[in-house]
């Protein structure tokens, strides 16, 4: 058991060697690092350096390198953490495998290499982070040969594989393309409940980027949600950037999403054999060229996505290829999912305009649909030059209306468009249904109320 009796200035320590490791970057205690009780008492421990004389390859690195036992009740404020390659870099802990409770670190995290993990309290989180928090950047950089979803980045823990409970992060938290970048958890296959980031989040080309989780793996996302702009230039969501296999539930993204290509999306940019449920996001979505775009789904597959909604504007790019193909391809926009396949929508709505251009189905709750809509529906305005509707641009012979309508106008502009009050192409079942919008088509439209 250890105490912090007093508050401490560590800026005289020229390079801190993290607890729980050697000066080689060596595991103590046979790899279980620390396996005490640290017990901060309420103290500071400020202008912590660790990587002054350049990265750290090959280890965790933080206060504490390894922890297998208890921190606790302690603040870091001024610290500076640069991590290196295969490095796990938290400003608290690099790698945490029991428990940090009631923690707080504010300070810079950076990492460079083409694996790792970067977070502002803890790198890697293979137990419990709860009633904790970090504020500052986490940035972590390429070395030129990054791993696809190897290098994760997050403002509170890098990568997630255990419980982040009642914890928050005000962290900007940058990275580049093909990695997982989120504003409380790059990667997470683990539990995130009553959790929040506000901080803006940014990735490069090819990189799953969210508000709260970069890639969520068949992990479960509670009573969460994200305030901060986001960015990136693949898979993009105000909370979550990818999902596959999860859970997201009671939560929700308030700010602005903006990606290049791909899926981006107000909630999620990529939803994959996930459930979405009493969840929503407010924030505008701007989608680029041949991008599935949604005010609250860019792109939905497998998935199931009920009680939920969506109030922010929507906007596409143009759709590159042939434009008689592009409902094989998934590209979309609308105003609660861009691309919607093989996921029922239920009791949903979307209330934002939503506008796309040349070659792209563009609905006021979903551009494309091969799915069930049940008792949901869009108010906005939808305007477009492809298949344009009302609540849903192309619906497809899969896709089975039920119950929903829409009230916004309908617009088409161009030539050849088609462009409906309720649907703009339709293939699929559409029942007790109805749209009171007007509807405006330019000279060799199909045009129907």
């Amino acid at each position: 058991y250890y105490a912090l009796a007093a508050s401490l200035d560590a800026c005289c320590v020229a390079d801190w060697t993290p607890i729980g490791i050697d000066s080689n970057g060596n595991d103590l205690n046979s790899g279980d690092g620390f396996a005490g009780v640290f017990e901060g008492l309420g103290h500071t421990i400020s202008n912590l350096t660790i990587g002054a004389n350049g990265p750290i390859d090959n280890a965790p690195v933080g206060l504490f390198g390894v922890s297998s036992g208890e921190i606790r009740d302690v603040s870091l404020t001024g610290a500076s953490v640069q991590g290196g390659y295969l490095s796990e870099a938290g400003l608290l802990v690099g790698d945490n495998e029991n428990l940090v409770y009631n923690a707080y670190a504010e300070g810079d995290v950076s990492l460079t290499g083409g694996e790792g993990a970067a977070g502002g309290l803890v790198g890697y989180n293979g137990a419990a982070v709860i009633s904790s928090s970090a504020a500052g950047t986490v940035t972590v950089l390429s070395d030129g040969n990054i791993s696809p979803e190897a290098l994760a980045a997050g403002g509170l823990v890098g990568a997630n594989d255990g419980i982040i409970y009642e914890s928050h992060a005000a962290v900007d938290v940058a990275g580049p393309g093909d990695a997982v970048i989120g504003g409380l958890a790059g990667y997470s296959d683990g539990y995130i409940e009553n959790a929040y980031a506000t901080g803006a989040v940014n990735g490069g080309d090819g990189s799953a980027v969210g508000g709260l989780v970069g890639e969520n793996d068949s992990g479960f996302v509670s009573d969460s949600h994200a305030t901060g702009d986001v960015t990136g230039g693949q898979v993009v969501g105000g909370l979550v950037g990818t999902t596959g296999g999860g859970l997201i539930l009671g939560s929700y993204a308030t700010g602005d999403v903006t990606a290049d290509t791909a899926a981006v999306g107000g909630l999620i940019g990529d939803s994959q054999s996930s459930e979405i449920a009493s969840s929503y996001a407010t924030g505008n979505v701007a989608g680029g060229d041949d991008s599935a775009a949604g005010g609250l789904v860019g792109y939905a597959d497998d998935s199931d996505i009920t009680d939920s909604y969506a109030t922010g504007d929507v906007t596409g790019g143009d759709y590159l290829g042939d434009p008689s193909d592009y409902h094989d391809d998934p590209s979309a926009v609308g105003g609660l999912v861009g691309f919607n396949s093989a996921t029922g929508i239920t009791n949903s709505y979307a209330t934002g305009n939503v506008t796309a251009g040349n070659g792209m189905a563009v609905g006021g709750l979903a551009g494309y649909n091969d799915d069930d809509i049940q008792g949901s529906y869009a108010t906005g305005s939808v305007s477009g030059n492809y298949d344009v509707g009302g609540l849903v641009g192309y619906n497809d012979y899969d896709g089975d209306i039920y119950q929903s309508f829409a009230i916004g106008s309908a617009t088409g502009v161009g030539e050849d468009t088609w462009v409906g009050g309720l649907v703009g192409e339709n293939g699929g079942s559409i029942k007790q249904s109805f749209a009171t919008g007007s509807v405006t088509g330019d000279d060799g439209d199909a045009v129907g109320g």
